[in-house]
């Protein structure tokens, strides 16, 4: 990315760039995945109407066509990137014709998920996810008993520590990802090509998939939030919301005065 001399046309400056990032399920969307949805077409309104410049799109734990599902059922506007399966994938467009093989290519670096998913076999307590929910830079196990442990877990991950990081999403989900994958660093990536300065970025999240990205930049938690995200509590750049999921993010972009959606008497 070129550094911007003083004889340049200011052209992002003027347009105030901006991107808003925002998990799915229990964030951008209650869970349950009802068709009843308070708070909905007011932040679609507000997406749809957004300033000039202002960028917007989700990063999530669903594979790319569930991504597609959610657009489709709720209606929502058209995003400008997609971050599915937990940010190890990046898209331009959400009908996936334009992926960002650079991220892919930076992400293959010292990177075997058969080699992991081998590694962590004889851990107790997990049972692999179903095929469709792997992927190439995805691990992922269900967490089925009491008999997990997390220091089982590093220890059968010894070999990877260097290349492998995983997290667990409100207690009974496991993701292995490559360490230079992330929500949090998808999103880092996508900013430095867009050229949206990391303090106009908002995230919004509920769980610990999004510890990362709530972690680096302005963020907003809301109500409904697991107690994953507890340690974030005393960091000043983070909002904590206390309305759940799609109400609690209407409330955070007031919050952070990006968007500005209206009040709206329908959202209660």
């Amino acid at each position: 990315m070129k550094a911007m001399h003083h004889h340049d046309h200011p052209a992002a400056t003027e347009t105030r760039r901006a991107l808003f990032i925002t998990d799915i399920d229990g964030t951008l969307l209650h869970e349950g995945g009802s068709l009843v949805q308070p708070g909905l077409d007011t932040l679609k309104d507000a997406l749809r109407t957004r300033p000039h410049g202002v960028l917007w799109g989700v990063a999530t734990g669903r594979r790319l066509a569930l991504v597609q599902e959610a657009f489709q059922t709720h209606g929502l506007p058209a995003p400008d990137v997609v971050m599915p399966s937990v940010g190890t994938e990046i898209h331009h467009a959400l009908d996936g014709s334009s992926p960002d093989l650079g991220w892919a290519n930076h992400l293959a670096h010292d990177w075997d998920a058969d080699a992991v998913r081998e590694a962590i076999r004889r851990v107790p307590g997990l049972t692999p996810q179903a095929a469709r929910s792997q992927g190439r830079f995805k691990v992922s196990f269900h967490v089925t008993t009491a008999e997990f442990s997390l220091a089982r877990l590093d220890e059968a991950l010894q070999p990877w520590s260097a290349h492998a990081h995983a997290f667990v999403t409100r207690g009974t989900h496991l993701d292995i990802l490559p360490r230079r994958a992330s929500k949090g660093q998808a999103i880092e990536w996508f900013a430095r090509h867009a050229n949206v300065p990391s303090t106009r970025i908002v995230v919004a999240g509920d769980s610990g998939n999004d510890l990362d990205m709530l972690a680096r930049f302005p963020a907003i938690v809301v109500g409904n939030h697991s107690d994953e995200l507890l340690p974030l509590r005393n960091k000043p750049s983070i909002y904590f919301s206390p309305k759940p999921a799609t109400l609690g993010v209407l409330d955070g972009l007031r919050h952070v005065g990006l968007l500005s959606p209206p009040e709206h008497p329908a959202e209660a």
